[in-house]
């Protein structure tokens, strides 16, 4: 390539993300980029030769945003290559074919990155780095997520400087705003890739095939890694953190058990992690939430309806699941526990539906969901498909009984804190914007 003047000029790279949070796609955000020497990276897209997408496709509405931001960038910089990786190209390729695109790239095999960039000029690419398996997210990794996200990440900042402040903490409202926003005070560990699981509406199996974990002490190096380097907040990731190690010969609790060892102040974040695992190993999970290092743990159930899980071929009883989560909670308050529920899913009834309400109230953070039919996957097949109208309405019920548990947790709050007289001061955060450092019991 060359510039005006004649002279040879190297290709500048953009990076951009469809991502609404996920800290999967955001991890695979900060691998992208080191495989890109800094030299070629641009954070204007009106100056960049060449554009890598990473694209979410995980549900109707996340896909939707992916095919919106491809169309808006094409139509915006002309003549600009766009590359797209990430879900949407295994996830619907007959989609993908009615997008403009140069190609496609794979964030399972990393030569393949370094390829493309090499046959666009960017040659040294060749020797870089391959991407690590634990990620410290910057500014750029959050730059393209949806304006609720960067509210979210607004809301926790501004409520840990009030707390610091007034020397107060307020709780349980405390957790859940410090450690259930993935940012740039995470440090971010990924257990491994793909899961054992067949769920009939997920898609996201297609692009990260059957479970492969990172051995026992890559996962630990890279937690020591990130806590030497003043990291408090560790985020074990994966897309189901809880089948780590069944191809191993090993499991996900005897992982967690190690991890806890570390004689170091920090604090465990646990996302992803099927609940027939959390029955499974139930004795283990016990022990396990008891620790204080264990801040958070999200156990997706779905549905709270026996009969929509088996459906979606999951394979636990949500009502036998959210009864040890009440039951490890009393033990541990200190302890959040998050959940997905699914509204729509082909065949559910009202019944369905309120047994699913009635569950989604033993959780401290529920993130809804509302079923749209994947390509390739059992459930686009089923009959019995629920209409637009009425899952439209159950996941507008849904959004409210979540808001109305919300304020009566704030309301909580304030009346325990004020009514104890609570003002234990802040403990110094870490030198990482709201990574606050812990004492574990």
């Amino acid at each position: 390539m060359s510039s005006r003047d004649g002279s040879s000029k190297s290709a500048l790279v953009y990076i951009a993300s469809t991502s609404d949070g996920c800290p999967i796609s955001l991890s695979d955000n900060t691998r992208v980029r080191s495989l890109v020497p800094q030299q070629y990276l641009t954070d204007d897209p009106a100056k960049a030769d060449i554009i890598l997408l990473n694209t979410c496709a995980f549900d109707g509405k996340r896909e939707a945003r992916t095919v919106r931001i491809i169309q808006e960038l094409s139509e915006k910089y002309p003549g600009k290559k766009i590359f797209i990786g990430g879900c949407l190209p295994k996830i619907d390729d007959r989609l993908l074919s009615r997008l403009p695109h140069s190609g496609t790239f794979s964030l399972e095999e990393p030569a393949s990155i370094s390829s493309l960039l090499a046959k666009e000029g960017l040659g040294a690419v060749m020797g870089c780095k391959v991407p690590y398996e634990h990620d410290v997210l910057v500014g750029e990794d959050l730059s393209d997520l949806r304006i609720e996200n960067k509210a979210l990440q607004l809301i926790r900042r501004a409520f840990l400087f009030i707390e610091t402040k007034l020397k107060v903490r307020i709780s349980p409202l405390r957790q859940i705003v410090s450690c259930s926003v993935v940012g740039e005070h995470s440090y971010l560990v990924l257990t491994g890739r793909g899961c054992t699981g067949n769920c009939a509406y997920c898609a996201i199996r297609y692009v990260r095939g059957s479970v492969k974990s990172r051995v026992l002490s890559d996962v630990l190096g890279d937690i020591r890694k990130g806590i030497e380097q003043g990291y408090s907040d560790i985020w074990l990731i994966g897309d189901d953190v809880g089948s780590w190690g069944q191809d191993l010969g090993s499991n996900s609790a005897l992982l967690i058990q190690e991890i806890l060892k570390i004689e170091h102040n920090f604090r465990l974040v646990i996302t992803a992690f099927d609940p027939k695992w959390f029955v499974l190993f139930k004795d283990e999970m016990e022990a396990i939430c008891g620790s204080r290092k264990v801040v958070l743990l999200t156990i997706p159930i779905q549905s709270g309806s026996a009969r929509m899980v088996r459906s979606m071929c999951r394979q636990y009883d949500p009502q036998e699941v959210g009864a040890r989560v009440s039951r490890l909670r009393a033990k541990n308050p200190h302890l959040l526990f998050k959940t997905h529920i699914m509204v729509g899913f082909p065949g559910e009834t009202w019944s369905d539906f309120w047994q699913s309400i009635k569950e989604a109230f033993r959780y401290d953070i529920v993130v809804p969901l509302i079923f749209s039919p994947r390509y390739k996957t059992q459930a686009a097949l089923m009959e019995e498909q629920v209409g637009t109208v009425v899952k439209w309405v159950r996941f507008a019920l849904l959004n409210l009984s979540i808001w109305m548990r919300f304020l009566f947790m704030i309301l909580s709050s304030f009346s325990v804190s004020i009514a104890r007289g609570e003002s234990d001061p802040v403990r110094p955060h870490s030198r990482h914007e709201g990574g606050s450092r812990v004492t574990p019991k």
